[in-house]
């Protein structure tokens, strides 16, 4: 009775273990495509706005001029 029970857990922790691979596989193309979306947003921002900051930090308060 006793080994039964112990092969029993034995058979749900392999097949536990045969999805951890594929649970992990799965997060890192979540990840992946968060990154590449992220960056994509990031790029066309980049790409719409076009300004120029011009610093005066000759004197001794500093202006910024958009």
């Amino acid at each position: 009775m006793g080994s039964e029970l112990r092969e029993s857990k034995v058979g749900e922790a392999k097949k536990f273990m045969i999805w951890i691979p594929i649970l992990i596989s799965l997060g890192a193309l979540c990840f992946s495509i968060y990154s590449w979306h992220q960056g994509n947003k990031r790029q066309k921002y980049f790409d719409s706005t076009n300004f120029n900051i011009v610093q005066n930090l000759w004197e001794k308060n500093p202006s910024y001029t958009l």
